[in-house]
């Protein structure tokens, strides 16, 4: 089948998977409950190996404090921005502040830059609060979904035991139901030929 300039070709590996399912055969399995705990285990170490640096990885961020860390600097940097360009508007345009002038504008000034300052933080507070729950509640997210997988696969496994079993035990009775009827019909023949009632 072409798409662009590449085909593609199902048929070249469909031997291929045909072969692999003629030399791999499943082993006889003695204790079903055995083999599927190793199964478990093998995946949920599995999942460990290639999940576990990322899970912790995740846990060491619910504390994270780096929004709020930046704010700080991202404050003065904006500040001195803003500094420079009202000091360039004013040599733009020859305008020579006086000395009152120039403590008022140093004042307006700190005066934005501490309410920059505390606006900035309660944003980055609410911010950093929620990315945090967010992170916490992927955590318990994947917790839970692997939990659930497992649990609904052991009682998928243990209720097609019970199945079975109940199954065997159904056909231990009627075998034995069965054989108490042959026994008890050959026990009336032989009762019957014995006075002289045969057929």
């Amino acid at each position: 089948m072409p798409i662009g300039n590449t085909t593609l070709n199902y048929q070249s590996r469909s031997s291929f998977y045909e072969d692999w399912n003629k030399e791999e055969t499943l082993p006889e399995v003695a204790d079903i409950g055995q083999t599927y705990a190793d199964i478990i285990r093998g995946e949920t170490q599995d999942y460990m190996k290639d999940y576990g640096d990322f899970e912790e990885a995740l846990i060491a961020s619910r504390k994270d404090t780096s929004l709020i860390d930046a704010v700080p600097e991202d404050v003065a940097r904006e500040s001195q921005k803003a500094k420079e360009i009202a000091e360039r508007n004013r040599q733009r345009y020859g305008y020579q502040q006086t000395a009152i002038e120039r403590d008022e504008t140093g004042r307006s000034e700190q005066r934005g830059e501490a309410l920059n300052l505390a606006g900035g933080l309660t944003n980055a507070r609410v911010a950093q609060k929620e990315q945090n729950y967010q992170t916490m509640a992927g955590l318990i997210n994947i917790g839970s979904d692997s939990y659930s997988q497992n649990i609904n696969s052991l009682s998928k496994a243990s209720a097609g035991q019970t199945e079975r079993m109940n199954a065997y035990k159904a056909a231990k009775g009627s075998h034995k139901a069965s054989m108490i009827s042959t026994g008890a019909t050959l026990g009336s023949a032989a009762i019957l030929a014995a006075f002289g009632f045969g057929f």
